[in-house]
């Protein structure tokens, strides 16, 4: 995984699904001034959840519990979270998020 110091994007997070292992690309990262100012702006995640599918939940969890906590853990890729925005339809959108274990 190529990390970019100062919070560059993710070239994939490492994950795996029934014993395979693959990499999951974001769908966009957002740099993101939630209170702390331009010199600690957080790295946010966010993924675009159509249809349901085993392996994208999959990813989606490994990034959410794993990956990022990870590397905010590292405290040298700067803060990251992830945000997935799952519906298609009109009145069926849902947002969860993660800070990752970012404080």
């Amino acid at each position: 995984m190529d990390h970019r110091p100062g919070g560059g994007q993710p070239e994939g997070i490492p994950s795996t699904c029934d014993g395979r292992p693959g990499n999951y690309n974001p769908d966009l990262v957002v740099k993101l001034d939630d209170g702390r100012g331009p010199a600690d702006l957080l790295n946010l995640v966010l993924e675009v959840s159509g249809q349901e599918k085993k392996e994208k939940d999959a990813k989606v969890q490994t990034a959410r519990t794993t990956w990022a906590p990870g590397v905010n853990n590292l405290g040298a890729f700067g803060r990251w979270a992830l945000l997935e925005v799952a519906g298609t339809r009109p009145g069926r959108r849902s947002a969860s998020g993660s800070r990752g274990g970012a404080a």
